[in-house]
C-alpha cells in the first residue's frame, strides 16, 4: 500500500476507475497510484523507460531499485521484459473474497474506513524461449515482513495471483540494496526525461573509446572531465552523458564494482548500438 495524498474515499476510488487507472499497457497504462498522489512524506520516484515510452512511477526507493533490476534483467538473462506495470490493482471483489476466506482483514483507510484497492507493486510481461510470460513482484522493506497487516496483505496478493496461475515474487530491500543496486541507482537516477542517441552522445562515446586505448588505467570520471574540457562542455557533461550511454547499453561494465564512475577506463567495453 502506498502513502496516500488524501484519505481514501469510495468517491475517489470511482474517480479512478474513471480515469482508467490499472487499465492499458506500454504507453498507454495507467498507474493505480502516481507520484501526485503520495503525500511529501517519503521518497518517489520518476523513471522513463525507452520500451514503453512512458515515465514509470515508483513510490519508494525498494521500489525504484526492484525496477532497475527488472528493466536490467538481471534476475533471469533468458526472458526479455518487454513491459512493466507498476501499482497494478487487484479487482476488489476477489480481494475481499480472498480476504474472509484466509480469515484476514482486508486493507481499509484507516480514516474513512473504504475497503482499498489492494494493488501489486510490478506486473511484469517477459517474452522467454517459450512464448510469452508474466510475473507479479512485491517490493517490501526487510523490516516490513513483521508487520502483521503487511503479511495479510502480502498473502491476499500471493493467492489472487496463484489463482491466476501467474508467479508472484516477494523481493525485500536487502536483495537489491547491493552494489548492482547503488550502480544501476547512479545509471538511471534523474532519468525522468526521454532521450535520444545524438550527435554529441556519439562524439563522447567516441572520444571514450580513444582515451580507453590511451588512457587504460585512468579513472573514468577524471577523462569525462578532460573530455569536458576539450569539448567545452559544463563541467560533469561528459559524466551525464556516460550514464545515458551506459543505460543504454552503448557502454558496458562489471556492475559488481563498488562504484563505477571510479573505475579505469580499461573496465568499460563500447557496444554501440544496444540499448535498454
Amino acid at each position: 500500500m502506498s502513502r496516500k495524498k488524501y484519505g481514501l474515499t469510495e468517491y475517489r476510488i470511482q474517480k479512478f476507475l474513471r480515469e482508467g487507472r490499472g487499465l492499458g499497457s506500454g504507453a498507454f497504462y495507467k498507474p493505480w497510484t502516481t507520484v501526485s498522489d503520495l503525500s511529501s512524506k517519503g521518497r518517489s520516484h520518476r523513471v522513463y523507460w525507452w520500451k514503453t515510452g512512458r515515465v514509470h512511477h515508483l513510490l519508494s526507493d525498494i521500489e525504484f531499485l526492484v525496477f532497475l533490476h527488472l528493466i536490467w534483467e538481471v534476475w533471469d538473462e533468458v526472458v526479455e521484459v518487454e513491459d512493466i506495470r507498476e501499482q497494478y490493482p487487484l479487482r476488489r471483489e476477489e480481494t475481499i473474497r480472498i480476504a474472509k476466506e484466509l480469515g484476514v482483514k482486508h486493507p481499509t483507510d484507516p480514516h474513512f474506513q473504504t475497503v482499498w484497492v489492494v494493488t501489486t507493486d510490478f506486473l511484469v510481461t517477459m517474452s522467454t524461449p517459450q512464448g510469452v510470460d508474466f510475473a507479479a513482484f512485491a517490493a517490501k522493506p526487510d523490516e516490513s515482513l513483521e508487520n502483521i497487516s503487511v503479511q495479510s496483505k502480502l498473502e491476499i496478493e500471493r493467492r489472487y495471483w496463484e489463482e491466476r496461475h501467474i508467479r508472484w515474487y516477494e523481493v525485500v530491500e536487502s536483495q537489491v540494496k547491493t552494489p548492482i543496486g547503488r550502480n544501476l541507482w547512479w545509471i538511471f537516477d534523474g532519468s525522468d526525461n526521454p532521450f535520444q542517441i545524438e550527435d554529441l552522445h556519439r562524439t563522447v562515446f567516441s572520444l571514450l573509446a580513444i582515451q580507453r586505448c590511451a588512457h587504460p588505467y585512468i579513472p573514468i570520471r577524471d577523462v569525462c572531465k578532460f573530455i569536458d574540457d576539450q569539448l567545452s562542455c559544463p563541467r560533469g557533461s561528459s559524466l551525464g552523458f556516460l550514464r545515458q550511454l551506459l543505460a543504454r547499453k552503448w557502454i558496458r561494465v562489471d556492475l559488481n564494482a563498488a562504484y563505477i564512475q571510479d573505475l579505469p577506463m580499461s573496465a568499460f567495453n563500447f557496444t554501440e548500438g544496444a540499448k535498454i
